[in-house]
Formats: C-alpha cells, structure tokens, sequence
C-alpha cells in the first residue's frame, strides 16, 4: 500500500470518530481535526445505493448508481 493510500485510510479511521478534514499540503495528503466541532458523529443507518439510498437524495435517481449492474459501473469495469 502507498503513502497515499495509507494517509486516507488514517484520515478515515480519524473522521469515524470526529470532525476531520482531508487536505492536501504541497505533496503531503494530511487530515486536520477539528475541535470546536463537539457535535458528534453520526452517519445515516440508510444503504448508499438503492432507490432510497444516500446518493439517490443527493444526486436524484438519475445520476445515481442504484445497482451493480449499472452501465457506469459496466463501462468502469471494462
């Protein structure tokens, strides 16, 4: 696994428990948290995909990719 790969899977472990921001610093990808955020974290008990999924009342069901026989998933495969 690479630096890169590595620094995300940090910034996402970090983000499962506070308020984290990913950015870029000249070639160095870091994670910033936020303190004066004392909400806590809660993700949404809904699928991601699906008719009544995250992406679907995010992006409408157009642009959603609501299965994994999805031609854009098909195309991204090839």
């Amino acid at each position: 696994m690479d630096t890169w790969a590595l620094t995300e899977l940090q910034v996402v472990e970090t983000a499962k428990k506070q308020w984290t921001r990913r950015y870029t610093q000249g070639k160095v990808r870091k994670g910033y948290t936020c303190t004066s955020i004392d909400t806590p974290v809660v993700f949404p008990d809904k699928p991601m995909t699906g008719a009544d999924g995250i992406l679907a009342q995010v992006f409408g069901t157009k642009f959603a990719i609501a299965s994994q026989d999805s031609p854009a998933l098909k195309r991204l495969m090839r």
